[in-house]
């Protein structure tokens, strides 16, 4: 009789364990959707679609402010190139300018310089001394 029994709950046991039936799924399907909402289940809804939406939007202005970032390192790089380009030709503008050759003839071609005498030392013996000297002083 105990063997029947234990038989009998295992077989209970069993079934509680399977998956439903598609009947039996359709019966608990009509029966959650006959039940009413409580207040409880509107107030999770209405959270759950708020948090939804806050979600959306948070993603949709990290995605825009992407986007400007993305446009303004755009709009500094081509800022670098063109600098760079405009150094480039202003480096070769100095070098042409700034060659030997071309001052002097402007120098003297334009602004009518001429080249400076060169510098003759003499030197004298009786002069030494005589106060002839810058920064010497006269001896008494």
């Amino acid at each position: 009789m105990q063997a029947v029994k234990w038989t009998a709950a295992e077989d209970a046991r069993a079934r509680r364990h399977q998956a439903p039936s598609p009947r039996q799924r359709a019966e608990e399907w009509q029966r959650a959707a006959a039940r009413p909402w409580t207040h409880w289940d509107k107030i999770s809804t209405l959270g759950c679609i708020a948090l939804s939406a806050a979600v959306i939007w948070w993603v949709a202005s990290q995605g825009a402010a992407v986007r400007q970032m993305s446009n303004r390192i755009d709009r500094l790089q081509t800022q670098i190139q063109r600098a760079t380009a405009e150094n480039a030709s202003l480096s070769a503008q100095v070098d042409e300018l700034s060659k030997p050759d071309r001052i002097l003839g402007i120098a003297i071609n334009q602004l009518h310089m001429r080249h400076a005498s060169p510098v003759q030392i003499v030197s004298g013996a009786g002069t030494h001394g005589q106060g002839d000297e810058p920064g010497a002083s006269a001896k008494p």
